[in-house]
């Protein structure tokens, strides 16, 4: 038997037992709302009757189904677009700024090692600006206690250094100062005399 067949005969059932047993509760209200009688003399005790048969017991009603998730809702309509606000006032005016100097007196001027120069000039007003670079000069031979400085090259104990920053320390003496660049070649062997080489000819008075 299908779900929806049980419940209907569940409330079928309820409705005949409601219909049945209602009479009874009607007449059993009359029953004590009256007044107690006057008692007689003792009659004679009737027989007891027998005994009734039990009455059939009622059907569980089924139990209902879940109810279905309720769909989500539409979205709701755009709302009106909110009035333009008021317009601001005007800001306090900046200071005037000094005047530029123009382009016409523009120099650019280099020492001829690492130092370039910007010069910018009109009338009196002079304005700099120096930078210095790291370019690679080689400055012969190492001499102790000269001031070397970052992008310096020197030849010390036969090999070549670079100077990773202003220094007046050796190379060669575990300073971080320096890089080895180039290292010195090992020293040849004496030369012999060649098998079949010709004879030295001396030129000049014997």
């Amino acid at each position: 038997m299908q779900p929806e067949q049980l419940e209907a005969l569940a409330g079928e059932v309820a409705r005949v037992i409601q219909a049945t047993v209602a009479p009874l509760l009607v007449r059993l209200e009359a029953l004590e709302a009256r007044p107690a009688a006057i008692e007689g003399p003792p009659g004679i005790q009737g027989l007891a009757g027998a005994a009734g048969e039990p009455g059939a017991k009622g059907l569980d009603g089924a139990a209902g189904r879940d109810g279905r998730d309720g769909q989500q809702g539409a979205p709701g309509a755009r709302g009106e677009s909110g009035l333009d606000g008021r317009e601001g006032t005007d800001g306090t005016h900046g200071k005037d700024g000094v005047d530029g100097v123009g382009f016409d007196d523009f120099e650019e001027l280099y020492d001829g090692e690492r130092t370039f120069t910007r010069r910018y000039r009109k009338g009196d007003q002079v304005k700099e600006f120096v930078w210095k670079t790291a370019m690679d000069i080689y400055r012969g031979v190492y001499v102790e206690g000269k001031t070397y400085e970052r992008g310096d090259g020197v030849t010390w104990a036969g090999s070549d250094w670079h100077a990773n920053e202003t220094t007046t320390t050796k190379p060669g003496d575990g300073s971080k100062a320096w890089t080895l660049r180039v290292k010195r070649g090992r020293d040849g062997k004496d030369g012999q005399d060649a098998p079949g080489a010709l004879p030295v000819v001396k030129v000049g008075k014997r």
